[in-house]
C-alpha cells in the first residue's frame, strides 16, 4: 500500500489476488509536539529540489529551547502550577556542529542522534554569574553528544555546570539543582595541544543532588586544578559516575604551589565512582628532571573549620585509578573513602579508608 493508504481500512475486495489478509486499523496522523528536531543551517542540501534528508523544525538549539514553556520544578504536588515530571520535552539534534551555549530548562532532554556526529562548541559568555558551555538544571538531561573544550577558556571556566539561572516563582535555584544527568557524552579538546584552562564539570551548590553521569569520557588537558569539581554543603549528593573514562595527562603545577588532578570531591557525601577508569600523569620532561608533582585521580576533602560530624563520603566501586607518585588517591582529613573491589597505584591522606575484605562482605 502507498503512504496515502495507511490511514484507511484495507478493503480485501479491492485486492482479490492477495489471498489471506489482515484488517489494518486506521493509523492516526499527526506529530509529537514534545519532540523538536534541530539541525544546523549549513547541513541543508545545496539543491532543495532533491528534497532529501531529515526535516528539522529549528536551526539552533536556543530557538527550540525558547519554544518550550518554563516550569518551576520546585512547586509541590497540589500547587495550581505544579508540573507533572512525566510530561517532558525532547530536543533531538541531527548531525552537525552547534556553536552555541545551551541553557537547559526543567523537564527538557537534549539528545543527539549520534554522539560522534553531534558536536556542541559554544563560546562561553557572561550571561549568568558562572561561565559554562552547557548549564544543566533540575530535571534535565544531555545525551549522545560530543562537547568541545574551547581553547579560549579562562580560569574557572567549565564546559558543563550544574547551574540554573532561570527565574521562578519559588525563588532562584542557582547551583542547587537535582534529578539531572549526562549520558553517553564525550569531552574533547579539538585544538591538538594541551590547554591552559578549562575544566570539564563543576557542581558547587550547597544542596545539589541526584546526579547521574553514565558512559561519560574525556580528557582534562590543563596543567593545574581539577577536571571535575564537586563541592557541596555536606548534603547527600546521591551522585553517580557509572562506566566512565577520564584522562589528565599533562598536569604540571609544581612551580605555582597549586595541586591538580581529575576529580575533587569536597563537603558532600554519597558520591559513587563505579566501573570507571581514571588516569593521571605529567609531562615526560618533568620525569626526566626528577620532578614528581602531587597529582590525584581522586581527591576527597572537607572545608576548613567544618564540624567533625560533617564528613565527605566517597565510594569507589569496581574502578581503577592509575598514575605516578604517592597521591593517586588522596583521602583528606574528615573524609571517608569506601574502596570496594577497586585498584589504585597509590594512596595518601589521613582520612578514613575502608576496603572491602577478601570475601566481599562488608567493609574492613
Amino acid at each position: 500500500m502507498s503512504n496515502g493508504e495507511i490511514s484507511e481500512r484495507w478493503d480485501p475486495s479491492q485486492y482479490p489476488s492477495q489471498g489471506p489478509y489482515a484488517i489494518i486499523a486506521a493509523l492516526p496522523r499527526g506529530i509529537n509536539s514534545k519532540v523538536l528536531m534541530v539541525g544546523p543551517p549549513e547541513s541543508a542540501p545545496p539543491d532543495f529540489s532533491r528534497n532529501y534528508g531529515i526535516p528539522v523544525n529549528f536551526t539552533s538549539i536556543a530557538a527550540a529551547m525558547a519554544t518550550i514553556p518554563l516550569f518551576d520544578p520546585d512547586l509541590p504536588f497540589g500547587h495550581p502550577d505544579f508540573h507533572d515530571p512525566r510530561d517532558q520535552w525532547t530536543i533531538l539534534l541531527t548531525p552537525g556542529t552547534y556553536p552555541e551555549v545551551i541553557r537547559l530548562k526543567p523537564f527538557v532532554n537534549v539528545v543527539g542522534l549520534l554522539k560522534e556526529a553531534v558536536v556542541i562548541a559554544g563560546r562561553l559568555d557572561n550571561h549568568w554569574p558562572v561561565r559554562a558551555q552547557v548549564y544543566l538544571c533540575t530535571r534535565s538531561l544531555l545525551s549522545n553528544v560530543t562537547l568541545h573544550i574551547r581553547d579560549d577558556s579562562e580560569p574557572d571556566d567549565f564546559v558543563l555546570r550544574g547551574y540554573d539561572g532561570h527565574t521562578y516563582s519559588s525563588g532562584p535555584n542557582a547551583g542547587n539543582v537535582r534529578f539531572l544527568g549526562l549520558s553517553n557524552v564525550d569531552f574533547q579538546n579539538p585544538s591538538g595541544h594541551p590547554l591552559q584552562s578549562g575544566g570539564l564539570i563543576k557542581f558547587d551548590g550547597n544542596d545539589w543532588r541526584t546526579v547521574i553521569f553514565r558512559d561519560v569520557g574525556g580528557n582534562y588537558d590543563a596543567p593545574k586544578d581539577y577536571g571535575i569539581e564537586l563541592k557541596g554543603g555536606f548534603q547527600n549528593a546521591d551522585c553517580h559516575f557509572i562506566n566512565c573514562f577520564f584522562d589528565a595527562l599533562f598536569l604540571n603545577h609544581q612551580h605555582e604551589g597549586r595541586e591538580g588532578g581529575f576529580i575533587h570531591i569536597e563537603d558532600c557525601h554519597e558520591v559513587h565512582i563505579r566501573n570507571s577508569l581514571i588516569r593521571v600523569d605529567y609531562p615526560l620532561e618533568l620525569f626526566k628532571a626528577g620532578i614528581i608533582p602531587a597529582i590525584s585521580a581522586v581527591k576527597t576533602s572537607s572545608s576548613s573549620g567544618s564540624p567533625d560530624k560533617q564528613w565527605t563520603h566517597v565510594l569507589i566501586e569496581g574502578s581503577s585509578l592509575y598514575g605516578p607518585g604517592e597521591s593517586v588517591l588522596n583521602v583528606g582529613p574528615n573524609t571517608t573513602c569506601f574502596f570496594r573491589h577497586s585498584f589504585t597505584d597509590s594512596k595518601t591522606g589521613t582520612g578514613t579508608f575502608k576496603v572491602s575484605p577478601p570475601d566481599g562482605i562488608g567493609n574492613a
